[in-house]
């Protein structure tokens, strides 16, 4: 449980609940820097920074109606957001990187042995860089279906 809320705090809460620009802006201005400096220490890339902060601000406003202040201080949950949107971002690298190497160690690029579905799924995640949630929500399957979708594609493009 949170102790009693400054009245900045409090000010920034109401902003992120009402969804104003202007709120946004001030939300950014006061926790950019310092969420900067922790993806900056997570990814040791400042370019890859910029883009983990970016996004987390972008998945701080979508789900910005499910920040509960009575569990938890707006300021471990946004950090807890660049957190997650940093690991996302890393497992959606290391699907391509090792979707890549699979391919161009096959010497296959023409998909025609995959299925419409599996085309679809690797199509999504290596060409497009979606995550396997991201692909899983699109088409409403479990992550785990997807995944094995394109264990399946890729198996059909080793052999």
């Amino acid at each position: 449980m949170p102790g009693i809320l400054t009245e900045i705090e409090q000010t920034l809460i109401n902003g992120l609940r009402s969804g104003k620009d202007e709120d946004f802006d001030q939300l950014y201005q006061v926790y950019s820097p310092v969420l900067m400096g922790i993806a900056n220490k997570m990814v040791d890339n400042y370019e890859e920074a910029k883009t983990i902060l970016q996004r987390t601000f972008i998945y701080i406003w979508k789900n910005r109606l499910s920040y509960d202040p009575s569990k938890e201080r707006l300021f471990a949950w946004m950090v807890k957001s660049l957190r997650l949107v940093a690991l996302q971002a890393d497992h959606t690298k290391d699907v391509s990187a090792s979707l890549r190497f699979i391919i161009q160690q096959s010497g296959v690029v023409d998909k025609s042995e995959c299925d419409n579905h599996q085309k679809w799924v690797l199509e999504s995640v290596y060409y497009n860089g979606h995550s396997t949630a991201d692909v899983a929500h699109k088409i409403n399957l479990e992550e785990d279906e997807v995944r094995f979708m394109l264990k399946q594609a890729i198996l059909k493009l080793n052999h």
